[in-house]
């Protein structure tokens, strides 16, 4: 898969720009919440496992858009009062009201668009916690954290996306982060997540079969 991008003529490792050395300012609170210590592996049923392993959540069509190893089509659709942007990994679509409304989107998260000349704005709040807590995220977000993200078309087939993340519980500084999206030559495809149908139930079976086989050996 890509790991780099390109973004205004330069080839980055890195989607943050602000800190300049890429990381993230994680708090000491922040630091402690961070995903990666928290993935959900318990075996004693699907209540345990990660929300994208259950196919309930997961994938990158949320704010903000960071790249994910596929699936990163995403089709736009625009009205006079709402922007809509529908992502093919796992099929999530937002509706981003631009006419003063505000919007109650998957995760219980506010957002409101509106139009700064050519970018349209969009700020994000009151994010539900728990649905971040999926296998796959990258940071942690809480229903304090701000989110305000910039898509400025930049050529007939390009929108420079910017986004900045403001939680001073969890980072010690508002932090930045920018990418690309290219008009692509590929179709969307109905997104189909069988992990939820295969993976799941083969773990679950896989650890009542080690059960099964401990009790066995137990036995006088």
């Amino acid at each position: 898969y890509p790991t780099f991008v390109t973004v205004r003529g330069e080839t980055r490792s890195a989607l943050i720009v602000d800190p300049s050395d890429g990381r993230l300012p994680f708090t000491e609170q922040g630091r402690a919440r961070q995903p990666a210590g928290r993935v959900l592996t318990g075996v004693d049923g699907p209540e345990q496992r990660a929300l994208n392993e259950r196919c309930l959540n997961g994938g990158n069509g949320a704010a903000p858009y960071v790249a994910a190893p596929s699936g990163n089509i995403r089709r736009i659709v625009q009205t006079r009062s709402d922007i809509v942007i529908h992502t093919e990994l796992l099929s999530i679509l937002r509706i981003i009201p631009v006419d003063g409304r505000t919007e109650i989107g998957f995760r219980n998260e506010h957002t409101a668009g509106r139009w700064d000349g050519e970018t349209l704005v969009v700020t994000t709040t009151d994010i539900l916690d728990p649905v971040r807590g999926a296998r796959g995220s990258l940071f942690p977000l809480t229903p304090k954290t701000k989110i305000i993200e910039r898509f400025t078309r930049t050529a007939p087939g390009e929108i420079l996306y910017t986004f900045t993340v403001e939680d001073p519980q969890l980072y010690s500084q508002p932090w930045k982060g920018e990418s690309v999206m290219a008009l692509p030559d590929d179709r969307m495809f109905e997104f189909a997540c069988h992990e939820g149908n295969y993976g799941l139930a083969n773990i679950l079976s896989g650890a009542r079969a080690v059960e099964r086989r401990a009790a066995m050996k137990a036995k006088p």
